[in-house]
Formats: C-alpha cells, structure tokens, sequence
C-alpha cells in the first residue's frame, strides 16, 4: 500500500485547528521588534565590515538574510490576514515590510491567495506557484520545448538565478497579466518609488557602491533559501495533484504540502512554515502560534476501488522525552477481515515512526476484541498488561489491554515482523 492508498482527514484537522486562529497584537509587535531591530544591526555591521574585509560582509550577509525571510513571513502573515486582527495593521505592516523584503505587497498577497485557493489543481496551475508538467505534458512536448522546461527546473537556474531576478527585477514589474490582479498593479509601482527612494538616500548617505556590495548578497541568501523551501513545501514523490471536477481543498492542504520538520533555530527564522500542510489547511494562523500538526494524525485508508475501508488516528501525541501517542482505528463493516486495515496501519506506522520522530505506540483494547488484539499483534506490537476500568464505553468504565511498539522494534520487525495475522 502505497502513500495514496491513504489520507488524512481534513474536516476533523480544520475543528482541531480553530482555536489557534487567533491574533496576538502584544506577540505581533514584539515579533517585529525582535526582527527588524536584529535585520538593521546586521545590515550596519556588514557597511562596517567593508572597511575589514568582504569576506566578512559575506558572513555577516547569512544572518541579515534569515531575518530578511523572517521579515517576509511577517508580511506572508499580514497577507493572510492572521498577523494581527485589523485588516489596515496588516495592510501596513505588510507595506512596511515589503520595502526590505522587495515584493510589492498587494500584488503579491493576490497571487499568494491564488496559489492558496488552487495548489494541486491541474487546471489552475501557473500563477503563484512553481510551474510543473505532468509526464504526459512533458512527452508531448517538442526537444526545445523540452529543454526549456529542463532549463527552468535546472537547480542553479531554480534555486539561484530565477529567485535573485524575481526578487530584483521581476517584482518591479506586473508579470502576471491575470484580469483578477489588475487592481494591485498600484502596489507594484508605489513600491518602486519607494524602494528607489530608500535606495538614493542610503546611497548618499554611505555611498551606492556600498549599498550594493551589501544588500545583494543579502537578496540572493534570503530569495534562494525562500524559493527552496517553498519548492519542497510542495514538490515531492506523491504529492497531491487532481483534476479540477475531483479537487478536493482539504486533500490538497494535507496531501500536497510537506510536513518539513526543521531545526529549532530555523523554524524561528521561517515562522514554522515548514508545517506547511497545517498553514494551507488553515492560514489564518499566525506564524508565533505554532502549528498544531502533532495533536493528532488522522488518515482515511481507501481500498483498491477508492472507497473509504477504514480510519487510523495517531492520538494526544506527546513530545519531549516522552514522545509517545496512542493509536485508534476502524474498518466499516464492508472491508472488516480483508487486510486492507493492516496494509494501512502499517504505513501509518511508518510516517509515525519515520517522519513524526515518534518513539512509541500504544494501543489499547478491550480484552474481548480478538481481532483487534490479532491485528495489533501482527504489527509487532507486544501486550505489556491490562488497565483496570481504563476507559467509559457505553456508559460503563473498562477494562483494556494495553499493547505498545516502539520504534527501535518497529526497525528491527517491520510491519511483517509480528505475529501472523488471523
């Protein structure tokens, strides 16, 4: 069974997530402090620097350029609207930004919201997003047309040379001629004016030469480090793609957006977007919220056919040193007994274990569900005792049987290293 066989649930994942829907105008203001401050201190040591050596500017150009995607994540923030609740403290923190992060704020927030409304649909591709053929496409293609598309997804072309020009040059310019982002052409040019303005009175003040040498390295870190990360938030092996009439909003947010799990440092300087199947589900939740993407994973398993044939949810995941969660699941009467329950909780198992970092399963049953105890114990679990009057099913408490897997098991045995399944 492979990732396809199987989905997460969107509709429980949207109730789950409401609560952290909400704005923080204290935590928004102190994110913008404790990010513009840090971005101008670098920005003067590296005009410092130039009288020592350019070497150093370099350096000193990595950090200026995390806090410069950290200033653009503020003004993604504003764009969605969840940075702070007033619409017009968005609209002008998101200006503010803008004029550091060279993208003009409306025209962009227009094209991000397209891209919100349309990722994975095949129909809708080309506007705010990383253009991608499917092989049918490609095939059809003529050899030039062919080494244009090889040309554009070459990585030092995507990651290096397309980012810096957009950043730089493209962005001056309304380059998507899309009838519905015609009313944002404005912010594009006020921007401009802006931008050039900031330009002019810094390059008088310590020289244009000066002022290059040190915001280009600084655009070039921060452009190519935002198109990579956006790139694997949404290109990888299996990820969601449909035709507009089978869509669906859900599937795509949490099928065709990666769960990139970064250091702790560089979640700071990216505002968690690396839970970029949370943020797409739901992006009004600001950045400094976090991202509620290990409360609970909840995967539909489909049978060959594409009908639903059971659920498994990893549940009340626990981090720290514990990093424990418990397992739930049900096949629908239909599918009960034909293996399809195993294949997808084994693969459940495996992004448990594998991409969640988790450490240890644990399933609990009533001690009458043979079946259930068989299914469990076909995985590799092991029965490690009963827990008296552990649960209230049906208006009394019960008896469970407590089984557990943890993960260095789980790589010594496999999903076919248990007990054989009956």
């Amino acid at each position: 069974m492979t990732s396809k066989d199987f989905f997460s649930e969107g509709a429980n994942w949207r109730s789950i997530i409401s609560e952290y829907q909400k704005s923080s105008a204290g935590k928004s203001a102190w994110q913008l402090i404790n990010t513009f401050i840090p971005y101008m201190v670098f920005w003067y040591l590296m005009y410092l620097s130039l009288g020592w050596s350019y070497w150093i500017t370099l350096l000193l150009s990595v950090p200026a350029a995390g806090f410069t995607v950290r200033l653009f994540i503020i003004q993604h923030d504003c764009g969605h609207g969840s940075f702070f609740s007033s619409r017009k403290a968005n609209d002008r923190t998101g200006i503010f930004c803008s004029l550091f992060t060279l993208t003009p704020y409306h025209y962009w927030k227009q094209n991000h919201n397209i891209h919100h409304a349309n990722a994975g649909n095949l129909e809708h591709r080309g506007i705010g997003d990383i253009y991608t053929m499917t092989v049918q496409e490609y095939l059809s293609k003529t050899k030039w047309q062919r080494f244009k598309y090889r040309l554009y997804r070459n990585p030092l072309v995507l990651f290096i040379i397309i980012p810096t020009a957009l950043f730089v040059i493209l962005n001056r310019f309304p380059t998507t001629r899309a009838k519905v982002l015609k009313p944002t052409y404005p912010s594009i040019y006020y921007t401009n004016f802006l931008v050039a303005a900031i330009f002019v009175g810094m390059g008088l003040w310590v020289g244009f030469l000066n002022v290059i040498a040190i915001q280009l390295p600084i655009t070039i870190v921060a452009s190519t480090s935002g198109l990579w990360l956006f790139y694997v938030q949404h290109q990888y092996e299996d990820t969601y793609w449909s035709h507009d009439s089978d869509w669906d909003f859900s599937l795509a947010a949490l099928q065709g957006s990666s769960y990139y799990k970064l250091p702790k440092v560089l979640q700071w300087f990216t505002g968690n977007i690396g839970f970029h199947h949370i943020h797409h589900l739901s992006p009004k939740i600001p950045n400094y919220m976090g991202r509620p993407a290990e409360m609970r994973l909840g995967y539909g398993i489909r049978e060959p056919g594409g009908r639903l044939a059971g659920v498994v949810n990893i549940n009340s995941i626990i981090r720290g040193p514990f990093q424990n969660a418990f397992l739930g699941y049900y096949a629908l009467s239909p599918f009960a007994g034909l293996g399809y329950m195993r294949a997808g909780m084994a693969a459940v198992l495996e992004r448990a274990f594998g991409e969640h970092g988790l450490h240890r399963v644990e399933a609990n049953i009533q001690p009458e569900n043979l079946r259930s105890a068989r299914l469990v114990l076909s995985l590799g679990f092991r029965l490690e005792g009963r827990s008296p009057r552990y649960l209230q099913v049906g208006g009394r408490w019960r008896d469970h049987d407590r089984y557990a897997l943890t993960a260095e098991e789980w790589a010594g045995a496999g999903p076919d290293g248990g007990q054989p399944d009956g």
